[in-house]
């Protein structure tokens, strides 16, 4: 009785922080968009002093607030608060909701959020697409499904199933903890080492490609796609430090746990292989084992993204790979 009484906190506390999540990504951004309307309207096409003077008020705002987040997700990762650097890495996402208010003036209604990126939009926003490697998944799916999907379809799928994947590994974790136990590996744990984090980084791809890019009086702004590749490396990076934790008190443990369940989810041994290709070579070994070896392991493989992604621009500009 008393497992089955945990079980059901279990689920309680699980199913609001679903709701919770469910209703920051449908109906908080509408509502907040109403509000901010009332303070920062949208201009449409006139361009001129008030939207100027706004801008120019909301840049050092914009740049504070990038730094803050840049150092709550370091200060993190050194303090040992991963949580932190987690949530500095959703701070740093959450603007990407302006796009679903379709307005001229970027900084319009709930388009506000933007000037977390302020710094990135003074030096070009065509950065924001040096992360379309990102899309590759996506792109590889749509080509096999015939006849195609609806972008907005394949979005909520993607949203619903990182919803999904939360709610069971909460919950497990919930119970696993209620019952006492340091080490959850039943439930969905023993197909994945970090589900929660794989939940919250399918709920924010499905986000992602429902987005279009928006044209806007002033400028052109892309898809955030870097943004989602850096949230990607942040979580993971965040993933490693906590396992590196975890091995330190529950070394046998945990180490039999990492030796037969996969990171995120399960891959074909020849991707998985091609992901640990570069610890292997550079580390000689599998997985970094201080902060310095997995901040030098995501810069590498971040570089190498970057990269790709600045290959399929080009392709894209040639013809050669079609646009997203």
């Amino acid at each position: 009785m008393k497992s089955l009484a945990k079980l059901l906190v279990s689920l309680g506390f699980s199913a609001m922080f679903t709701l919770m999540i469910i209703f920051l990504t449908i109906d908080a951004p509408i509502l907040l968009n109403e509000f901010l309307l009332i303070y920062f309207p949208d201009y449409g096409l006139t361009w001129k002093e008030p939207a100027l003077t706004i801008v120019a008020s909301l840049r050092p705002f914009g740049y504070i607030a990038f730094l803050l987040t840049l150092i709550l997700i370091g200060v993190g990762f050194l303090i040992k608060r991963y949580k932190l650097s987690f949530f500095g890495s959703i701070a740093l996402y959450i603007p990407v909701f302006g796009y679903f208010a379709f307005k001229m003036f970027y900084f319009a209604g709930i388009g506000l959020l933007r000037i977390l990126w302020m710094p990135i939009f003074d030096l070009s926003p065509e950065i924001f697409k040096f992360g379309d490697i990102a899309y590759l998944p996506y792109q590889i799916l749509m080509s096999f499904l015939y006849p195609p999907i609806s972008p907005l379809i394949i979005s909520r799928i993607i949203l619903g199933l990182g919803i999904i994947v939360l709610f069971i590994s909460t919950t497990t974790w919930f119970y696993g903890k209620l019952l006492g136990i340091r080490i959850i590996d039943f439930g969905i744990y023993k197909y994945s080492r970090h589900p929660q984090y794989l939940g919250f980084m399918l709920w924010n791809y499905g986000i992602l490609i429902l987005i279009p890019p928006i044209f806007v009086q002033g400028g052109y702004v892309p898809i955030p796609s870097l943004i989602w590749l850096l949230f990607a490396l942040i979580t993971i990076g965040i993933a490693l430090a906590e396992e590196i934790e975890a091995l330190k008190k529950d070394y046998s443990e945990y180490i039999h746990m990492r030796n037969n369940v996969p990171f995120m989810f399960p891959l074909p041994s020849l991707i998985s292989n091609l992901v640990l290709y570069i610890p292997r070579l550079i580390l000689k070994k599998d997985y970094p084992e201080n902060k310095k070896e997995i901040i030098f392991v995501l810069a590498f493989y971040g570089a190498i993204l970057v990269l790709l992604s600045l290959l399929i621009l080009e392709l894209n500009y040639r013809g050669i790979f079609p646009s997203l």
